[in-house]
């Protein structure tokens, strides 16, 4: 991909990918795109990705689909973009279709998405191979509408949020959400949660690599990269600058990590040892801090 004065320059973009999908009477469906660097960065972030179809545009009712991975830095990347006119199957499989296309047909290891069962079933459909994971924060969304008490009572949020966020195996698990849903047992919405805990609670997934998105702090910086740039009047051709504006943004973060892991080496805990010196001179700084979380768990244990 080539830049000019730290600019994304689509004309001189060699690698840049878009399709367009229209009806019968040549008006616009579906729309995709991705740049070369996206591209680029898929080969090196795809295995997890992160799609969020719960922005709009009111002033044409469309939905805006931005596809998120994590880098080396655990920070955001950008890894593609749809513009679709509604949620079903066809429209999503259309889109998997499509960025499977532009990334050379390889497949991510685990994809997050919102709680819809159009998007689940054309995942199975498109994505076969790929694990299909809920984000915690479409979660905590729905739980502000399904449960409108959950904040008035300390305790339930408490034991709700362990059940998102803090089991760690399956026994811990039940024995929380037996407790949880004492009083609430006919609640249809807890119910459904239940039914497919295994996309969303971390005890039964354990053996899936998610680069640790599922962490309400992960998700929740995902969705606010995009937050922003959504209002009543906004244009096509101004969300197509703001992306760009976006993706400018968030590369030129990950070459100002790039430049401090470079001259830095990431500060090693007081009790040194030959892991964790060889973990200092590998990692980036984010992913040393959580190398060495994870070791000071298994030590603790």
């Amino acid at each position: 991909m080539l830049l000019t004065s730290g600019k994304i320059n689509l004309f001189e973009d060699t690698m840049f990918f878009y399709t367009v999908q229209v009806d019968s009477h040549n008006h616009l469906v579906n729309f995709f795109w991705g740049d070369g660097r996206s591209r680029l960065d898929y080969d090196c972030f795809g295995e997890v990705v992160v799609l969020d179809t719960s922005f709009q545009t009111i002033k044409y009712n469309l939905i805006c689909t931005p596809f998120l991975g994590v880098n080396h830095h655990w920070k955001d990347v950008l890894l593609g973009y749809a513009i679709l006119s509604d949620e079903s199957v066809s429209s999503f499989s259309w889109l998997f279709e499509t960025f499977l296309a532009s990334m050379g047909n390889r497949h991510p290891k685990t994809i997050f998405t919102n709680q819809s069962q159009a998007l689940a079933n054309a995942i199975e459909k498109v994505l076969p191979r790929t694990c299909i994971h809920l984000c915690i924060g479409n979660i905590q969304e729905n739980a502000t509408q399904h449960l409108p008490n959950r904040s008035s009572n300390p305790e339930f949020k408490a034991k709700f949020d362990k059940c998102l966020n803090g089991c760690r195996i399956e026994m811990e698990f039940q024995s929380t959400w037996d407790e949880l849903i004492k009083g609430h047992a006919e609640n249809e919405w807890l119910k459904s949660l239940n039914d497919f805990r295994v996309k969303w609670c971390p005890a039964f997934s354990l053996d899936t690599f998610c680069a640790n998105v599922r962490s309400t702090q992960r998700t929740d910086s995902m969705r606010n990269v995009f937050n922003h740039i959504y209002c009543r009047t906004v244009s096509l051709t101004q969300l197509v600058d703001q992306y760009k504006e976006t993706a400018e943004r968030m590369r030129l973060a990950e070459l100002e990590e790039d430049i401090r892991c470079s001259q830095y080496l990431p500060a090693r805990a007081s009790r040194n040892s030959a892991m964790l010196k060889q973990a200092a001179d590998l990692y980036t700084s984010e992913n040393f801090k959580l190398f060495q979380g994870w070791l000071r768990a298994c030590l603790w244990l």
